[in-house]
């Protein structure tokens, strides 16, 4: 049988390329891997998790191990390619006359060129791109033989890291690892699962508002002082019934004389219990229950704790005077999720209608915040310095005046119409996208 000395040989370069490959691959599958989703596999009992996990936590450890090995190994491909596989070339180049002289080095040349080309091929891309298609998997299969190399180096490691260490503390960056997952990842992966058919595109949109939702104020939420319906104790009892059977909702501010003058919460349910049981109009007091007061610039998430713990699923807001501003109610914040609920209630407007020709008729105590996010505009000026809180402010603001009926402007590629008043506050906006333009509001700084 014949012998081929070339083939031993050839396998020890494959295998040293396999090694350099794995290594690549075990880095970039740490690197990429997710704690969250390692400590998922750890609590399922996968294999290697928990050492990944360890390895994450001390990065100039498994990142030295991985390094030396890639360096040792990358060492002795060049020194075994050069010298084992030049002298199979070297007989071949020796028939052309023209290289006959350089045979030697123009074999290690292109024996040097070939191994470069492979081990980059298969010792560093291809494991890279294996090791960023599933890193969780593959760093929990690695993490076992990576912590198993650190201690057979652990001198050197030892000398790596704390080098490392050293010149990043030199340098003033932070040598612990810090492991945020930020809320605009969050929204990415549930974007992503979105196009994958993984996430239904109503719960993308309900995380999104969720987050929205979290860095939103109560006076972006409420229904305003104007539009709340409440009843007056000091009143004839017949007023505040047909105040009850024309409004439709189920609870009512009391007051005594004047609005600022809150006295608790009163549920039609209690008055109509009462009605039934002795035929008379109750005395509101014997149903008002205390009412849960908040400032109108309190977090939204800070008001729903209060509602949790108050059992009350509405908050009366109050300005920095102590008037009432606006009322807000879990209903509203579920809105604001989930979006407009106004079609599930005939005797309730619409406050936004998307109409065909592409133009939107938007109620003027609609948040601007909401306006905003409709329109995908970045930033309002003096939105973030709270000059206005709804569109009609916006459009007061943007005129400088009173609005009247038919008043027209233009911004940002949009031209907003008043269609609609209401005493002296801005009823109803019809804004349609225009043809970009120079901004009309320039002078005044818009």
């Amino acid at each position: 049988m014949a012998s081929y000395p070339i083939v031993p040989e050839l396998l020890g370069l494959l295998a040293l390329i396999g090694l350099n490959g794995f290594f690549s691959m075990a880095e970039f599958a740490l690197v990429s891997s997710r704690t969250f989703r390692l400590s998922y596999l750890s609590e399922q009992g996968v294999h290697g998790a928990d050492t990944a996990l360890e390895l994450l936590k001390e990065p100039n450890t498994f990142l030295s191990t991985i390094q030396i090995a890639i360096t040792l190994v990358g060492i002795g491909a060049g020194a075994y390619s050069g010298a084992t596989f030049s002298k199979y070339l070297v007989p071949y180049l020796q028939e052309i006359p023209l290289f006959l002289p350089y045979a030697q080095t123009i074999s290690i040349l292109l024996i040097v060129v070939v191994i470069t080309y492979l081990t980059l091929l298969f010792g560093e891309l291809l494991p890279k791109r294996i090791g960023m298609q599933n890193p969780e998997r593959l760093a929990c299969r690695s993490a076992g033989i990576i912590r198993g190399f650190s201690k057979i180096f652990t001198p050197v490691v030892w000398l790596m890291s704390a080098s490392t260490g050293a010149v990043l503390r030199v340098v003033g960056s932070d040598t612990e690892p810090v492991f945020r997952v930020t809320e605009d990842e969050i929204k990415l992966l549930v974007e992503e699962g979105a196009r994958a058919g993984v996430v239904q595109v109503m719960e993308q949109q309900m995380v999104e508002s969720v987050f929205r939702l979290g860095d939103r104020k109560v006076f972006s939420l409420m229904t305003p002082r104007p539009e709340i319906i409440a009843l007056d104790i000091t009143k004839d009892a017949s007023e505040n019934i047909a105040k009850i059977l024309e409004s439709q909702h189920s609870r009512f501010p009391v007051y005594r004389d004047q609005l600022d003058s809150i006295i608790g919460i009163a549920r039609a349910r209690d008055i109509w219990k009462l009605w039934a049981a002795d035929g008379t109009v109750p005395d509101l007091l014997d149903v008002v229950k205390e009412a849960l007061v908040i400032p109108e610039n309190f977090p939204v998430f800070r008001m729903l704790e209060l509602l949790r713990k108050t059992g009350s699923p509405m908050a009366i807001a109050m300005d920095e005077y102590g008037a009432v501003s606006g009322l807000v109610t879990l209903h509203d914040v579920f809105e604001a999720i989930v979006g407009d609920l106004s079609s599930l209630n005939p005797m309730r407007d619409k406050p936004l209608v998307e109409r065909e020709d592409g133009s939107i008729l938007v109620d003027g105590l609609y948040p601007i915040e909401d306006v905003r996010e409709k329109l995908r505009i970045k930033e309002i000026p003096g939105e973030e310095r709270k000059y206005f809180h709804t569109l009609s402010g916006f459009v007061m603001m943007i005129l400088g005046k009173i609005p009247e009926t038919g008043d027209i402007f233009e911004w940002r590629g949009y031209r907003f119409e008043v269609v609609d008043m209401d005493g002296q506050r801005v009823d109803r906006v019809l804004i349609t996208p225009v043809e970009p333009a120079a901004d009309s509001m320039n002078e005044k700084g818009w």
